[in-house]
Formats: C-alpha cells, structure tokens, sequence
C-alpha cells in the first residue's frame, strides 16, 4: 500500500453544496476501490491525503491530476505504508473546527507560501504535510469515527 498527500488550487468557485456533492461521489467512488483518506478545503486550495493498493491510489491521482477544476500546487512523493491511518474514511471532509484543531489551515497557507516562492526544500516540505496528516489522525474529535455516507 501507499499514499499520497498533495495541495491543489481551485480553478472554479466551489459553493458549500458543490464541495458537499464532490465529497459525497469522491466518497462513493473510493469506497468501492478501497481508497481512504481525507479532503480539507480552505482558502480557495485543496489539501488531499490518500491510502491505498498502489495500482489503484496512483490511478486516481491520474484523474486527480487531469480533473481541470483545480491545479496541483505540490504533491508529496509516494509513500509505501504498512497499514492504513484512516481506515473509516472513504473520503472525509474535514470542517473549518476540525482544521482549526490541527492548524491546517495555517500550514498550508505557509506551506504554499514558500512553494510559490520556489523557496523550499522537497524532502522537508514532504516531512511536515505527513506529519500533518498524522497529526490529524490523533485528534480524537474526528478520529476515524464519523464519515460521509455513501449514497
């Protein structure tokens, strides 16, 4: 298995009822490919944590990837991984308190401050977005109990 963490920027304007609907089919979907992770969405930019079979996680990030209604700022190398973080969580959103629990929201503007500024270094950057999704693995508000049901 693996996983994947990357930061994207929307191209589009996503309202509360879009981001919910591509939750949901996102949810859907890696559901039945055995994909879990979460989505945050804060200050127009995508933050993505992905675990799975390596055939199937690298599949969708292709589509993740081509989708044009967002552009990847950074994506973290592959990571091959024992056992699953999120094991509940086809594809949960996190709210704006979940993100505020774990500082998200400020890290990923500072992340992508210094990514904009090519003012990073790769091996570094990748340690902090995985210690962050650790992070919010540990949050017992949120821990892999509560998840988007699939419709």
């Amino acid at each position: 298995m693996i996983n994947i963490v990357y930061v994207s920027k929307a191209n589009v304007v996503f309202s509360k009822e879009g981001l919910k609907g591509l939750v949901a089919t996102s949810a859907r979907r890696n559901k039945q490919m055995g994909i879990t992770g979460y989505l945050c969405f804060h200050n127009n930019r995508f933050f993505q944590y992905l675990e799975g079979e390596e055939d199937v996680v690298l599949a969708v990030m292709d589509k993740i990837r081509a989708d044009s209604r967002h552009r990847i700022l950074y994506e973290c190398e592959e990571e091959e991984i024992d056992r699953r973080i999120f094991n509940n969580w086809s594809m949960k959103k996190l709210n704006e308190k979940e993100l505020s629990k774990v500082g998200l929201e400020t890290f990923i503007d500072q992340s992508m401050y210094f990514v904009n500024k090519n003012y990073y270094d790769k091996l570094r950057c990748d340690l902090y977005l995985r210690q962050q999704v650790r992070k919010t693995s540990l949050i017992p508000a949120i821990k892999v109990t509560r998840n988007i049901p699939a419709h």
